[in-house]
């Protein structure tokens, strides 16, 4: 029965495919994915969120409002966490990738195919991390869960690599805009961080997959603004110069961001039995958040207590509560809290957990604009600087600055907020931050990784050029061969037969020698009395570099650049292949050239 039923699925797969090909061109077929998209990447983070809050609510794990069991909830986020390797064990059996940087990394490097796991793994992972109090965010499972939905659908109907890579931006524009109701955001965030070259055309399935993604989780989940502000103060002009300043501090907090998690996640890292990662990196996790409750989870409750002007409840039912002089346990508490986040984030990964550093890095960020104008205001209080402003902007100005994507959080922090008002300082506190950060580190939290592996190329046109072109494609193998114990008179009856004037020499078992150039034996082959005498071996020279069949164009290419040739022999572990011609790349590059102009821009 079930075989029937396959069957049939598949017959009437086939024939929509063929309608849709007599009937849709496909920029109007990618408009109508984008629509689904946009439903479904809403519903699964609807799920996603009813999930997390399941969790947090039968944990009571947000509120810590007992502190006779606060010591339970230390122990949660390695719960969490040895769950989620559990799910990934069951379910993928395999090393889980995870993070925007592996959506960056599978457009530049594999043609936009991401494995079918990730459709699922993420979500079910990201749930369980967060879900426990892992000091992560949940944005980066989301776009992942949306990219791969992207890619499946543009594999499922045959798109080619560009219009996958179209489909893998509308599920992660759908993500963001569902996660924070921020359809602006979500359409800037794809064009900042994931596609950065992207044609103006095919901005409209963005649009569109992100409006319809809100307009989803809206209706679904409502929900307030994430940041409810009654009233925000107006903008006064001295208050421009402090804004400055406060882009200064945050960024430098974006390269203290980025050096400081990658240092404790490497420290981890190099721990090799898992037992005592788990053991001295858990411990230390769990000791953190002991002290500090507020780095529980994503931090998003933190900042909404103190833009509701509930401080006291920040440090409720902490240690902090027991010592005098509240207004500066406040400070030193929330100091800690900024530098810390951090380390807890680290450790959340290193460990196993699945989340991203969107959240961590907006909720440092909130944390020193809150600070730098409550410390000011005590100082200077005739300044009355509106600290639920500075915390709001703080927030776009490390987050923008970690993750190098300074419209993103211009836009989002005014969509979650309903505070347009704040456009003016959020646009030149993430310009400077942005500016310091990229001065120090020109690569972004995602991309940092990837460029050290040498696997960034998405900024670099002619890099996303040459690693679409296929190895097999440009190989030829029209090469007549010759033996290493032939005799010139061999040769000779090879360079007759042969349209081409290389000739590779070639050992036992296909083994390449070396060639011969036909300039080099122009001066034998009229002599018929060394036809018998003279041997191949003795004719050949070693060809100025001999390619892997598996190396990526990118090296390819350089060694055509150093060694000044235009062919260059192919092997597979020494058995000789074929030939590289420099001239058929080229044609080959200036043809996918063209093909991107028209697609990408």
């Amino acid at each position: 029965m079930w075989k029937v039923i396959k069957e049939k699925a598949k017959t009437g797969f086939t024939k929509l495919l063929k309608w849709r090909i007599r009937h849709l061109d496909d920029h109007r077929f990618i408009i109508l994915l984008s629509i689904f998209l946009g439903f479904e990447i809403a519903v699964i983070v609807v799920l996603l969120k009813s999930l997390v809050l399941f969790i947090k609510k039968t944990l009571d794990a947000q509120q810590f409002t007992n502190p006779d069991t606060l010591f339970i909830y230390v122990l949660l986020p390695i719960i969490g966490i040895a769950l989620t390797q559990l799910v990934i064990k069951l379910i993928s059996k395999e090393k889980l990738d995870k993070g925007i940087s592996f959506i960056l990394y599978t457009i530049g490097r594999n043609a936009s195919i991401i494995k079918g796991k990730h459709r699922f793994t993420q979500i079910i992972t990201g749930a369980l991390t967060v879900g426990f109090g892992g000091s992560v965010g949940l944005e980066a499972p989301v776009v992942v869960t949306g990219s791969a939905w992207g890619s499946y659908y543009g594999r499922l109907f045959h798109l080619n690599s560009r219009q996958t890579t179209i489909l893998i931006g509308c599920g992660a524009a759908a993500a963001i805009s569902a996660i924070f109701n921020a359809p602006v955001a979500g359409v800037i965030f794809v064009m900042e961080v994931i596609i950065t070259n992207i044609n103006i055309v095919f901005v409209v399935p963005l649009l569109i997959a992100s409006v319809v993604g809100t307009f989803t989780s809206s209706l679904l989940m409502y929900e307030e603004a994430l940041f409810k502000i009654e009233a925000i103060q107006d903008l006064r002009n001295f208050e421009l110069f402090f804004y400055v300043l406060l882009g200064i501090i945050c960024g430098s907090m974006s390269i203290y961001f980025n050096k400081a998690i990658y240092w404790v996640q490497q420290k981890i890292e190099r721990i090799k039995q898992v037992k005592h990662k788990i053991l001295s990196g858990g411990l230390l996790l769990g000791l953190i958040i002991l002290i500090l409750p507020a780095l529980y989870g994503e931090g998003y409750f933190t900042l909404s207590l103190l833009t509701s002007k509930r401080e006291t409840e920040v440090i409720g039912n902490t240690f902090f509560a027991f010592l005098p002089a509240g207004q500066w346990v406040l400070i030193l508490f929330l100091l800690l809290c900024m530098f810390l986040k951090v380390v807890a984030t680290g450790l959340t990964r290193a460990l196993g957990g699945i989340g991203g550093v969107f959240a961590p890095a907006m909720f440092t960020g909130g944390i020193a604009g809150f600070l730098f104008a409550r410390l000011l205001n005590l100082a200077f209080p005739e300044l009355a600087l509106p600290e639920i402003n500075f915390l709001l902007v703080g927030m776009a100005g490390v987050s923008g600055g970690v993750l190098h994507s300074p419209l993103t959080k211009v836009f989002l922090i005014a969509e979650i907020t309903q505070g347009y008002e704040l456009f003016i300082p959020l646009m030149m506190v993430a310009a400077v931050s942005f500016a310091i950060k990229y001065y120090f580190d020109s690569y972004s939290f995602y991309t940092k990784e990837l460029a050290k592996r040498g696997d960034y190329i998405l900024d670099d046109k002619d890099k996303t050029v040459l690693q679409d072109i296929k190895m097999a494609a440009v190989i030829e193998r029209n090469f007549v061969t010759v033996n290493e114990s032939d005799k010139l008179g061999d040769l000779v009856e090879a360079i007759a037969r042969s349209e081409r004037n290389i000739f590779p020499v070639l050992g036992e078992n296909r083994i390449l020698k070396g060639i011969i150039l036909l300039n080099d034996v122009r001066k034998f082959i009229f002599k018929p009395e060394l036809y018998v005498e003279k041997e191949v071996k003795y004719l050949m020279r070693k060809p100025p570099a001999v390619i892997e069949i598996n190396e990526d164009m990118e090296a390819v290419m350089d060694k055509f650049d150093k060694t000044n040739a235009w062919n260059l022999p192919v092997t597979k572990g020494g058995i000789y292949e074929g030939f590289l011609s420099k001239s058929k790349i080229f044609s080959i590059y200036r043809s996918q050239l063209k093909s991107i102009s028209r697609e990408l821009g």
